[in-house]
């Protein structure tokens, strides 16, 4: 009987805590509105009647959770709708002509706005604006019921408990920044209702019927922007859809309002910086009751669901390579456990950008085997340090992925991603301090460490940046293309002087002739691929949902007897399939430009052969030819000036400049096992980190 008493003592004791703590929250929230208290127990008072405790569970749970959450000022927005009305216009106008080019006239009009009204300031200059002090009743009430009808459609399709509807349904947020403004009725009675299936199918069928609503086969389908308008901020949903374009971020933006509309637990999760890659990437995932989730590509791919396994740090995948990733987060609407930005000792600019906030939470766990890593820092810390950041190489910085608290001049981070090389630093007044030498975190959840300059070697590197895997499928393709000339336009009688026999080199490959005699035509013709036509899915143009063969330039060269070999130009020939704006693509001197085909000679296809070239107006006789493949431009090229680079206890040391005389460098007295970077002084932007391992460069 005792011990019964002390259980339910316990129990009581407990529950009171809790209780207690969460009255807190709100208490401590509420004091936090200031004026627009009395807008928020509007709220409360609101679901006061027993019918509706649980949706005053879900008002206290936005209120307690609200601080932190924010809108930016929308008011000079006005200034730059305008660009979104014109994008559209382009994309119609493009539509009726396919050959028209709106990119050059959609940039410089968006470069233009940006100038006239300070972007910087109109936008992010501004004060932000709390929802805290912000959000009115009426609002928040109306969003509760319609959160709650859209519950009840979720749970006919899946088991949705009510703690993961509060945290991935009910939020009138679901990322910072964006206006407080009524989104769920732009999806309410739609066509969406048609998507709905059978409980007995699977989540994965379930999500691709909604998302087939609103994907790149229907005019609304929200499209990637590209490299246009890529820096515009979406404060509304409306200016999103009338440019229906947008980043990653903004998709999954998109897709988590969509899914949260018809019921559906969906999430943004997001890797800030890859470990083996530039920048970083967000998708979604479908949140499940287990604790588990589903992740996919927030763009519509033929391969949405693969990403879950792709990015367990093990995988190799065939077409997009190998992903690394250090650390992957998830956007929180409920506050997080503070670390930095919660500790009352700390300077805001001792804190990155990115870790600014309590709205995120750690979700690596869930994608990949984690390790935890410990470092001794002896006793070079700098006054008033109390936190140890962990990095990644991205763009020519080390970008800070972790925190870890320093006790005892030690730290330790928790759950690293493995199979990458990592870096630690103090960050002090937005600056980041190196705390030691690089290490690797072996896939076996071992630390190997890097930066030993004992020894030294000669190495030889061909590139400044890892090979893209879809560039090497793309040079794949072009085996089986042939390299014709002939006296006739229709190529009726021609001679085949190439043909493409292996995969071709990610720059230009020169091919010396031994014709006798002169021709007028040169053109190059694609392969047919090895599908059925009816094999093939198609896409929105129906046009072939599979890679087709791209092609960066072509030159021609003549053998004359004053000036020896030159350059010979002509009139731009083109094959059905291509239009003179792809083709002229592969005759600008740009190898970074390159044609598109929409055929491609598939086989079986009803089209004829698809070819591109030149009349030079009069025979000439070729003396090489050379053709390049699309390319990143990363590859050591021949005139281009460049410095190698090594890690060298706190930054990086020169071992020297080489002006290159072919597609590869030399250099010697390189330290071993050392963290090397090499820079184009010329030109390109794109550079990693590599070690040389038995001959050959090894990027991380």
């Amino acid at each position: 009987m005792i011990l019964k008493k002390k259980f339910w003592l316990a129990c009581f004791s407990l529950l009171f805590v809790c209780c207690n703590q969460k009255a807190k929250k709100i208490e401590e929230a509420l004091k936090l509105a200031g004026n627009n208290r009395t807008e928020l127990e509007k709220v409360i008072n609101h679901y006061q009647l027993p019918k509706d405790s649980l949706k005053l569970k879900a008002a206290y749970f936005l209120i307690e959770n609200m601080p932190g959450h924010y809108s930016l000022d929308t008011t000079s927005l006005h200034y730059y709708r305008p660009i979104l009305h014109s994008y559209d216009s382009l994309i119609q106008c493009q539509k009726r002509d396919p050959s028209f080019q709106y990119n050059e006239i959609m940039q410089n009009k968006w470069n233009e706005l940006k100038k006239i009204h300070d972007f910087g300031q109109t936008i992010y200059g501004k004060p932000i604006l709390p929802d805290i002090t912000n959000i009115k009743a009426d609002y928040l009430i109306n969003h509760i019921e319609y959160a709650f009808s859209a519950w009840r459609k979720g749970q006919k399709m899946m088991d949705i408990n009510f703690e993961t509807f509060c945290e991935y349904i009910l939020p009138y947020r679901k990322k910072d920044g964006i206006s407080i403004e009524n989104w769920l009725p732009y999806f309410k009675n739609d066509s969406i209702k048609r998507s709905y299936v059978l409980p007995s199918q699977t989540v994965e069928n379930m999500v691709d019927s909604i998302m087939y609503q609103y994907n790149e086969f229907k005019s609304r389908g929200i499209k990637h922007t590209g490299t246009i308008l890529s820096d515009f901020q979406y404060l509304k949903l409306g200016d999103l859809l009338v440019s229906k374009r947008g980043t990653c971020e903004t998709r999954c933006w998109f897709n988590t309002l969509l899914l949260s509309s018809v019921g559906i637990p969906s999430s943004i999760d997001y890797v800030p910086v890859w470990g083996n890659a530039s920048n970083g990437h967000s998708w979604n995932s479908i949140i499940l009751n287990n604790n588990k989730s589903l992740a996919f590509e927030s763009f519509w791919d033929r391969d949405r669901w693969k990403y879950k396994r792709i990015y367990n740090n093990v995988s190799i995948d065939k077409l997009w390579g190998a992903f690394r990733l250090p650390k992957v987060f998830r956007y929180s609407y409920a506050s997080q456990p503070a670390g930095p930005f919660g500790d009352e000792r700390m300077n805001i600019e001792d804190i990155p950008t990115f870790f600014r906030t309590n709205k995120q939470k750690d979700v690596s766990s869930s994608y990949f085997v984690t390790t935890d890593i410990e470092v001794s820092l002896g006793k070079s810390i700098p006054e008033n340090t109390f936190y140890l950041w962990i990095c990644v190489f991205n763009n020519g910085q080390w970008c800070p992925v972790q925190w870890a608290e320093i006790q005892k001049n030690k730290a330790i981070f928790r759950g690293m991603g493995r199979d990458i090389v990592y870096m630690t630093g103090f960050y002090k007044n937005g600056e980041l301090l190196s705390a030691n030498n690089p290490f690797l975190l072996n896939p076996d959840g071992t630390v190997q460490p890097l930066g030993n300059t004992n020894k030294r070697e000669t190495i030889q590197i061909t590139r400044k940046f890892p090979p893209n895997p879809q560039h090497i499928a793309f040079s794949k393709a072009l085996i089986g293309s042939e390299i014709q000339v002939a006296n006739n336009k229709d190529f009726i009688k021609h001679k085949t002087i190439y043909k493409v026999s292996e995969v071709a080199k990610a720059y230009m490959n020169v091919i010396f002739t031994s014709l006798k005699h002169k021709y007028r035509y040169i053109r190059f013709l694609f392969p047919k691929a090895d599908l059925n036509i009816e094999e093939i899915p198609k896409e929105e143009d129906g046009f072939p949902a599979i890679e087709p063969r791209r092609l960066a330039e072509i030159v021609c060269f003549e053998k004359t007897k004053k000036e020896g070999s030159i350059l010979v130009q002509g009139k731009v020939l083109f094959s059905k399939g291509l239009d003179i704006v792809e083709a002229n693509k592969c005759f600008d001197q740009n190898t970074l430009t390159y044609a598109l085909p929409k055929f491609a000679s598939y086989k079986n296809s009803d089209q004829s052969d698809c070819w591109l070239g030149l009349d030079f107006k009069s025979p000439k006789t070729i003396d090489s030819i050379g053709f390049c493949p699309q390319n990143d431009g990363n590859n050591v090229l021949p005139e281009l000036t460049y410095e190698l680079y090594y890690w060298k206890t706190n930054g990086w040391s020169s071992l020297g400049k080489q002006k290159a005389k072919t597609y590869s460098l030399t250099f010697h007295n390189v330290p071993k096992n050392a963290i090397l970077l090499l820079h184009c002084i010329d030109e390109g932007k794109e550079e990693r980190i590599f070690t040389y391992e038995k001959g050959k460069q090894v990027w991380w």
